[in-house]
């Protein structure tokens, strides 16, 4: 006869969200709903140690070769976290795989054959209706109180808005003269302007600032932050610009208002679940999408789905959010 999770009085469960960082953000999600459907169990991640900033503030606790787990949900789903859970399931462990649904964003980038609507749902939305959850989980991270990784000293009277132009793919990227046009405005309007980017991003950061025609209440943050750092930076926002990157689903899990610009990357695939004031920019082109992760360079060599998108139509999101 077999065992029910229901017949054990101690639950230990596995979460192995490797990477990369914007879907380890996300698989915050996933715990919170956890902790929802078996409250009394004891909760373990795994992930890469540069992730490891993610969950340094939360109840749940790192990996441990010694302890036998009940269940171990696997949301990476490759060759690595193949081989670990194999193992794993010789030691008695159930495993329980998550599908990340790759071969529907393949059939959405090589042919543009999309879900149909009721289909159409998010990452996280798939994360709750996978647990039978009963409403929609967002990321949760929680800051700790070490006062090294305050970086903003806001004064209470002044916006502070982020701007996250760079992704890890060149095409996520909006055109940096835009950006800069868009900072110079919002530097106008008597706004604090903070500037976000890792080491990778300093060249094309600096190209933003360089173009900027005051940048006394710019504060550039490009290359400086460790991630915790980062959160309680974002976390500090009054909203945020960003591209379809990690940075976006940090900021929602703080409830920061966010004006996305997708452009090779659709919402079908997944990862916008919009938080009530949250806005997402995107053109409406044939072509979308022709990656799975972005790219570097444009298949058709006319790169619209950034280039359609004006300083005005960004402009306006950003007022039309800050009114919300």
């Amino acid at each position: 006869m077999s065992t029910k999770l229901a017949d054990f009085k101690k639950l230990n469960i596995l979460v192995i969200r490797f990477s990369s960082f914007g879907d380890v953000v996300l698989a915050t999600a996933f715990i919170e709903g956890l902790k929802k459907k078996y409250p009394n169990a004891d909760i373990y991640i795994l992930t890469k140690p540069e992730f490891n900033a993610v969950f340094v503030h939360r109840l749940e606790i790192k990996y441990k070769d010694s302890l036998h787990y009940n269940i171990i949900y696997d949301l990476s789903v490759n060759l690595r976290s193949f081989f670990f859970c194999f193992k794993q399931r010789l030691r008695g462990s159930r495993i329980i795989r998550v599908s990340k649904n790759i071969v529907a964003r393949r059939l959405m980038v090589w042919f543009k054959i999309f879900p149909r609507s009721n289909k159409n749902i998010s990452i996280l939305a798939k994360y709750s209706r996978f647990l039978r959850l009963e409403s929609i989980v967002f990321p949760k991270i929680f800051l700790g109180d070490d006062k090294t990784n305050q970086i903003l000293t806001k004064i209470k009277s002044k916006k502070y808005i982020g701007i996250n132009p760079s992704a890890k793919w060149k095409n996520k990227c909006w055109i940096k003269e835009r950006y800069a046009e868009v900072i110079n405005q919002l530097l106008k309007q008597d706004n604090y302007v903070v500037l976000f980017g890792d080491k990778g991003d300093i060249i094309f950061n600096s190209e933003i600032v360089s173009s900027l025609k005051n940048s006394d209440k710019l504060i550039n943050l490009t290359g400086i932050l460790n991630k915790e750092q980062l959160f309680k930076a974002v976390s500090d926002l009054d909203l945020i610009l960003t591209t379809d990157s990690a940075v976006l689903h940090i900021a929602q899990s703080f409830k920061v208002p966010v004006v996305a610009i997708f452009g090779p990357t659709i919402k079908e695939f997944g990862f916008w679940q919009p938080n009530p004031k949250d806005i997402l920019v995107e053109v409406d082109l044939s072509c979308r999408p022709c990656h799975l992760h972005g790219g570097d360079f444009c298949p058709k060599g006319h790169f619209r789905c950034m280039k359609d998108i004006s300083v005005k139509t960004i402009l306006a999101m950003l007022s039309e959010i800050g009114e919300r």
